[in-house]
């Protein structure tokens, strides 16, 4: 069965990070863009009808926002990540898309609580992630905005491909 997931697309962390992302990034190299996970995994491809208005829902009080990319961090010492300065307005959007979807545990229910991070690399040599790393702190900050999110779909090949997208804030319009 074809999955799904909920992403915030960085496209503005591409010119920095995207080249280390094709070669040390394992979902790059099927497709997947820059981004910060919302939800993963989330419902087959061919449930999304009826996620529709849930999403949008989910997302309607939440106002679109801007952030800085400031620092590198690591989970362990094989996947290295950027951060966010201030990680609360990622959490909140986080926050109410799990709320929309009780039943759906972020990354299968592996960790307790999903930290924001927009992956670099990922069971890399480590040090092929640490040159990564030093590369791109010289480049930070990392300026970005969020308006929507982004519904990757996975195809028959296993690459990933933009499904859809969904706007923030409807509600204030």
């Amino acid at each position: 069965m074809r999955r799904t997931a909920l992403v915030i697309r960085a496209p503005e962390a591409d010119a920095v990070v995207g080249h280390w992302r094709e070669g040390l990034a394992s979902d790059a190299r099927r497709g997947v863009p820059a981004h910060f996970t919302v939800l993963f995994p989330f419902v087959p491809v061919v449930d999304i009808d009826g996620a529709r208005d849930r999403i949008a829902a989910a997302l309607a009080p939440i106002a679109p926002f801007e952030y800085a990319l400031t620092s590198t961090a690591w989970f362990g010492s094989d996947v290295l990540w950027l951060a966010p300065d201030d990680d609360v307005p990622f959490r909140t959007l986080i926050g109410s898309v799990e709320r929309a979807f009780p039943a759906l545990r972020p990354y299968g229910g592996a960790h307790a609580q999903t930290v924001p991070h927009l992956t670099i690399g990922d069971g890399r040599a480590l040090a092929d992630l640490q040159e990564a790393e030093r590369a791109i702190q010289a480049r930070l900050p990392i300026h970005g905005r969020v308006e929507r999110l982004t519904l990757l779909a996975e195809q028959s090949d296993a690459t990933w491909r933009t499904s859809e997208t969904f706007p923030l804030g409807r509600e204030r319009l």
